[in-house]
């Protein structure tokens, strides 16, 4: 794939392999287009979107964090300032993945938050559903229990508008079922994890690599 490619394409195929759960083939994507990612540009259309999903990506284990916070360098306050809201958001999504990868959870859900608070102003299923979730894992992580349950149920109709049901959907029904049962904080706790399908964890909301 050329460098200056359009990124369209890409992008379509990596939030198809992350909805279904594609995995491998996901990772052997991203692999063929790292030139792509390696030369991104902001001022290529769509340039951040392809890199809220490459933070995704990130998350489900493709590398090391370090390449969204290299990528997110290229992007510096001028050059936001001219961005898309959607594109914008995506910003801050691999913003908020980073302060989550570093387990610096105060800092990684104002981010979420920020791309919950613009909900009307933008049709992308996906990206509400992931924002909720990660919202829910870090509040998972400091032990707010009742609080991640409801951002969980929060995501889970985003995530079935955007296809993402064999991914997202029976999980967050799985953590909303466990919220009826408030003698039961080790589900609420691991059961992400512990209920996720043969080969590994369930991506986006939960991760080995986070937690």
């Amino acid at each position: 794939m050329e460098p200056n490619a359009r990124l369209h394409p890409i992008i379509s195929e990596l939030r198809d392999h992350l909805a279904f759960r594609r995995m491998d083939c996901g990772m052997r994507t991203l692999a063929v287009h790292i030139p792509a990612i390696d030369a991104l540009d902001p001022a290529q259309p769509s340039a951040a979107v392809l890199l809220g999903l490459v933070a995704q990506w990130v998350d489900a284990g493709f590398a090391a964090p370090e390449l969204v916070r290299g990528l997110l360098a290229r992007f510096p306050a001028p050059a936001r300032a001219t961005l898309p809201l959607h594109d914008y958001l995506h910003l801050r999504l691999a913003e908020g993945l980073l302060a989550m990868a570093a387990e610096d959870f105060a800092t990684a859900m104002p981010h979420f938050q920020f791309v919950q608070s613009l909900e009307g102003e933008t049709d992308d299923a996906e990206l509400l559903a992931i924002s909720n979730f990660w919202t829910a894992r870090c509040l998972r992580r400091i032990g707010r229990y009742d609080d991640a349950l409801a951002f969980a149920v929060k995501g889970r109709r985003p995530a079935l508008d955007a296809g993402y049901a064999p991914a997202l959907a029976p999980p967050a029904k799985m953590f909303q079922s466990c919220g009826a049962h408030r003698s039961t904080p080790r589900l609420l706790q691991t059961g992400w994890r512990e209920f996720a399908p043969p080969g590994g964890a369930w991506p986006i909301f939960d991760s080995d690599r986070s937690g």
